[in-house]
């Protein structure tokens, strides 16, 4: 399992975002390229080819009695 996290956790494999007022964004650039810097260029992981195949039954309605309603939407 490390292993995985480590074959994924890569610079080409990561975002990273920040929010807020940023008083002194040099030293936060600093702090992120100290943090980051030991991190692998690439991942040493092949992922598995990404096979884009819709399910047959697009829709589906049942009834329960309860007081719940869901929705829920997909799009390609």
């Amino acid at each position: 399992m490390i292993r995985h996290k480590n074959g994924l956790y890569t610079k080409d494999n990561l975002i990273l975002v920040i929010a807020g007022k940023i008083e002194n964004q040099k030293k936060l650039e600093n702090i992120i390229a100290d943090t980051f810097q030991n991190l692998p260029e690439k991942s040493s992981i092949e992922k598995p080819e990404f096979k884009n195949i819709l399910p047959s039954k697009q829709k589906d309605f049942y009834s329960k009695k309860t007081e719940q309603n869901h929705l829920i939407i997909s799009a390609k």
